[in-house]
């Protein structure tokens, strides 16, 4: 539990080089990646090669969340692209997908993509149910954002068009958004 929480949190030169040496599960190994990702210090070679050791059948998916998590424009791109547009990662992971991509830290290079988010809200779902609930929820912007998102949101949430289950889910969160708002305006 200690290493995953040093995976999650870990910012210094010395923290990092101790999550290296403990790192020796293919899952922490995944997670440290990860955050040398959303920090913009991971090597794509080593996450090639741990995807062709890792025997997990999912490890293709630990390397798409990891290319996401990284603070870049071509990366975030890249990841919208095969997250929502193609929706190569299955639905069940677009939870982490949602968490991998959306990192505090890329706050900045996240702005253009709550854009994306609401271009994308009237065809969230095609594909079924269950996709219309892990897009709409998983992938929704809560960083980067502000009030005037938030208000974008909420009225394309209530267009004509759009499935009552994306609306509902997309007001959920757009709640959730105001209050986090709120909180950190004191």
């Amino acid at each position: 539990m200690a290493l995953r929480t040093l995976a999650r949190t870990a910012t210094t030169p010395q923290q990092l080089s101790q999550l290296a040496k403990r790192a020796t599960t293919p899952d922490l190994r995944w997670r440290r990646l990860s955050r040398l990702a959303e920090l913009g210090q991971v090597d794509l070679a080593e996450v090639d090669a741990l995807e062709r050791e890792d025997t997990n059948p999912d490890a293709w998916i630990k390397a798409v969340l990891v290319r996401a998590a990284q603070p870049t424009p071509e990366a975030k791109r890249a990841a919208w692209e095969a997250l929502v547009e193609q929706r190569r990662v299955p639905a069940g992971m677009m939870r982490e997908a949602g968490r991998a991509f959306w990192r505090p830290s890329a706050g900045d290079v996240l702005r253009p993509f709550a854009d994306a988010y609401i271009a994308a809200v009237p065809s969230m779902h095609e594909g079924g149910m269950l996709w219309a609930l892990v897009l709409s929820s998983g992938m929704f912007p809560a960083v980067g954002v502000d009030g005037s998102v938030a208000d974008r949101l909420e009225e394309t949430a209530d267009r004509a068009g759009v499935s009552a289950l994306v609306s509902k889910s997309v007001r959920e969160r757009v709640d959730e958004l105001r209050r986090m708002l709120r909180a950190r305006r004191g």
